[in-house]
Formats: structure tokens, C-alpha cells, sequence
């Protein structure tokens, strides 16, 4: 059974894949395609998430408050290794530019 998120949820995710998609990926067509589609088709694609209240989603599979709270310590987590993933992402970056740099002024000196 796919994890049920609210909109608000579900449009948060959607907007962080069009950034990943556009910023990490480098690929701008693709993440317009995702920006442009309705929440109920990007779920529907996604297969993992269903739309609290979605045409189709009864109440009774919308769940309880328990699996709201563990959708939410979900939501918790994938945001920390969403905010570590991209501070690693940074400092290698940071690493990799540091390493031409020092590479160029090595060169310069010979």
C-alpha cells in the first residue's frame, strides 16, 4: 500500500524533485515536465504515495493518526538525509574546486 501524504506534502516533494532534477541533475526539460504535471499525476506516477483525499482514496485507507505520525518521522528523516546528502554534495565540490585550483597555481609555478 503506498504511503498516503497530504498536498501539502506531496507538493513538497514534487517541488524538491523539480530542484533536484533541475540543480543536481543539471537537466532542466525533465524537471519542467514534473513542475507542469498535477499532484495527482505526479503521485500517480511515483506509485509510492497515494493523496489524502484523492478522488479514488477511501478513509479507511487514508489510515490512521499512528501511520500519519509514522508518515510524518518518514517525512522527518528523508529531510535530514536530504539536507546531509546535499551538504556532502557541497563539500565535495568545494574539495574538487580546491584540488583544479591547486592543480592550476601548481602548474603556473613551474
Amino acid at each position: 500500500m503506498p504511503k498516503v501524504l497530504t498536498r501539502e506534502q506531496l507538493g513538497s516533494r514534487k517541488e524538491k524533485a523539480v530542484r533536484f532534477t533541475r540543480d543536481v541533475l543539471g537537466d532542466p526539460e525533465p524537471a519542467e515536465e514534473v513542475a507542469d504535471e498535477s499532484l495527482e499525476d505526479y503521485a500517480a506516477r511515483r506509485k509510492d504515495v497515494g493523496v489524502f483525499g484523492a478522488a479514488g482514496l477511501r478513509e479507511k485507507e487514508a489510515g490512521t493518526a499512528a501511520q500519519a505520525e509514522a508518515v510524518a518521522g518518514d517525512l522527518r528523516y528523508e529531510t535530514q538525509v536530504s539536507a546531509m546528502s546535499a551538504m556532502i554534495h557541497s563539500a565535495a565540490s568545494v574539495r574538487e574546486r580546491a584540488r583544479k585550483c591547486g592543480e592550476c597555481s601548481g602548474a603556473l609555478s613551474r
